[in-house]
């Protein structure tokens, strides 16, 4: 279903941007990544609900197709999803590339992966069934080839 009648469904990543930096400005750091990845959070539990996979468990490796296909470059594009494992504590550490919230970002920026963050964690827990919490624990802005999301079991 088609959003907008002459300017298709995508924006551009300068907007979005700019309204993170708009609510940093009001909300501050911390208030504005708490906002996100509770916004992401709930975009990636609708977008596994409407594809029907609420619930599924899949392994982690149609979990890590899944997820590219609907957040990578044949769908949203909101980020490529490289890789995806599981972590001895019941968890995922899943490798991410071209993550709208990255994009332009300047070596050293202390800025971090939230809305796509989110995204991720709202999908893998509605699949899965798990309560999971996020964190951005490695970042291209700090050398790393990508950046990886960490999410644990809580």
């Amino acid at each position: 279903m088609k959003l907008r009648k002459n300017l298709d469904d995508f924006m551009s990543i300068i907007c979005f941007r700019a309204a993170i930096v708009g609510m940093e400005d009001i909300l501050g750091a911390d208030g504005t990544a708490a906002a996100l990845i509770a916004a992401g959070r709930k975009r990636g539990k609708d977008v596994a609900d409407s594809l029907g996979l609420t619930g599924s468990n899949p392994d982690v490796g149609k979990m890590t197709e899944t997820l590219d296909e609907v957040f990578g470059k044949k769908g949203t594009k909101l980020c490529s999803i490289l890789e995806m494992s599981e972590t001895p504590e019941g968890g995922y550490l899943i490798k991410t590339e071209d993550t709208v919230c990255m994009a332009s970002e300047a070596p050293g920026s202390t800025r971090r992966c939230t809305f796509t963050l989110g995204a991720v964690l709202g999908a893998v827990e509605a699949m899965t069934g798990k309560a999971l919490a996020g964190t951005h624990v490695a970042k291209i802005t700090d050398g790393s080839p990508t950046d990886d999301l960490l999410l644990n079991p809580y």
